[in-house]
């Protein structure tokens, strides 16, 4: 007889019961209470269960269908009974399920669900592997410096709340490791050597490295040496079926590379078989453009085309599966930029507010400090414009008669012109020579006729000489200056 039954019974034992006290009463709502309770303990810890233990048999087995549909009876039966945790896990597990069959738009759609509850906010363990999730999405969508992003946020807040999953942060700083691939080869190197650090057990880092030495590194015996690493480790500690395909795939391609292309087919076909029985789409194109690459590299052609043909079919399923998921993923990010944007605004304005209360206040107390002084200096500041005014009236009829002076005494060709100048404008003199002190009065009556602005031929006329002569002492007068030959000599002469 299950809880719900015994419940049944009971309540109609309490209602049907003729003389019922109060006690009575208190002891069948307690034995109630705890009842429910347990019932409720029991259904979320198989849920847990499921979602764990059963997701992952189904997983390593490569029936990730299965494993999502898992998820989604579980997510109904979380939501019936009010356990958000097992609502976002599911979630979470299912997203795993969908990047394992290419399906990345699916898998963003759900670690969207799963962020956007609470639960996964104070659930630091989940928070992690949600952000993990959306990187390894962005990894295979190529947007590698996101995923970096996402992975460092991850592995801060794996440490920050000091989580214990070694396998987690291997899985992460791999996945992180590929993400710098296309970016710096040295972090490539430096983060797989993390992840053999962060669980030593674990033979994907070690693959990872010895794949790293023979395309990155050409180096034959040290991907020798990581690949019997890998072969300890998997006799210590059995490998999923993902695992051993992999390892076989990148034997193959070490094989491969010796030149040994039979032993390579050999890995490689049963690498396949694995990829195909577990449904690694991604594995099994893979495995495709290394037969058809090494069918090539024997000369049989026919194999060769029949295996590329296969490459090309899955991978056109990818691709368009990434493209989908990549509209997804600009969109997200898109979110995230307008949400930031969002956020900076609402705190720009915040501080526009506070500075312009401030900024009010002070004119406030500025203007009845001013306006009470201002009355009193309003006599004594229209004096002063006037004086001003009048002084630069005169200053400025003294400088328009001196200068019709010195224009006069130029045309005149007067020896008192470069005198004269030199007293109305001793700035201009005092320039020259300390551009060149060794110019000389003709040299300095030149420029001053040049500030004055007037043409070769005026000066010509003034000082009795042929216009040629006057470009003579032009181009004279440019050198001893300093002055370019595409810069106008008048503009010169007169900014300085």
């Amino acid at each position: 007889m299950g809880y719900e039954s015994l419940i049944f019974l009971l309540v109609c034992y309490s209602i049907l019961l003729p003389k019922r006290t109060t006690r009575h009463m208190i002891m069948v709502f307690a034995f109630l209470f705890i009842s429910s309770m347990t019932v409720a303990q029991e259904k979320t810890q198989q849920i847990d269960s499921l979602l764990t233990v059963e997701f992952n048999e189904l997983r390593y087995r490569g029936e990730f269908e299965k494993a999502a549909n898992l998820c989604v009876d579980q997510i109904k039966t979380s939501r019936e009974i009010g356990y958000d945790w097992g609502v976002a896990k599911g979630y979470k597990q299912i997203s795993i399920a969908l990047t394992a069959l290419g399906q990345y738009q699916e898998s963003l759609r759900y670690l969207a669900l799963a962020q956007k509850m609470a639960i996964t906010s104070k659930d630091h363990d989940l928070r992690v592997r949600v952000l993990s999730g959306v990187a390894i999405n962005y990894l295979e969508l190529k947007l590698n410096q996101k995923a970096i992003e996402k992975y460092d946020e991850a592995i801060l807040q794996y440490k920050k709340y000091r989580l214990d999953d070694d396998r987690l942060l291997c899985v992460m700083y791999m996945n992180k490791s590929a993400s710098f691939a296309p970016i710096n080869i040295d972090s490539v190197l430096i983060y797989r050597h993390k992840a053999i650090k962060s669980n030593p057990t674990n033979p994907n880092p070690y693959i990872n490295l010895a794949y790293f030495h023979m395309f990155k590194g050409n180096n034959l015996d040290s991907t020798e040496h990581y690949l019997r690493k890998v072969q300890n480790v998997m006799a210590l500690n059995p490998p999923t079926k993902y695992q051993e395909s992999v390892f076989l795939m990148t034997y193959g391609d070490f094989h491969k590379k010796k030149g040994n292309y039979k032993a390579a087919l050999d890995y490689y076909g049963r690498a396949l078989e694995i990829s195909k029985a577990i449904k690694r789409v991604r594995e099994i194109g893979l495995v495709y453009k290394r037969l058809y690459e090494t069918y090539d590299l024997i000369g049989d052609s026919e194999k060769s085309l029949e295996y590329y043909q296969n490459y090309l079919e899955v991978n056109n399923n990818i691709s368009e599966e990434k493209n989908e998921a990549l509209n997804l993923a600009l969109e997200q990010l898109l979110d995230e930029q307008e949400s930031e944007y969002r956020m900076e605004r609402r705190q720009f304005i915040w501080l526009l507010t506070v500075i312009i209360v401030i900024l009010l206040a002070l004119l406030y107390l500025l203007y009845r400090y001013f306006n009470k002084k201002r009355k009193e200096k309003l006599i004594e500041k229209d004096l002063a414009i006037q004086l001003k005014e009048q002084e630069s009236n005169v200053l400025r009829k003294r400088l328009n008669d001196a200068f019709d002076e010195i224009v006069t005494l130029a045309s005149e060709n007067s020896p008192f012109f470069l005198a004269r100048f030199q007293e109305v404008y001793p700035e201009i003199c005092q320039k020259l020579l300390k551009i060149n002190p060794n110019l000389v009065n003709t040299e300095l009556k030149l420029c001053a006729m040049i500030w004055l602005n007037f043409s070769s031929k005026e000066i010509a006329r003034f000082t009795f000489v042929q216009p040629k002569t006057v470009q003579v002492k032009k181009y004279r007068l440019r050198k001893k200056l300093g002055i370019p030959k595409n810069e106008d000599l008048y503009h010169w002469m007169s900014s300085i």
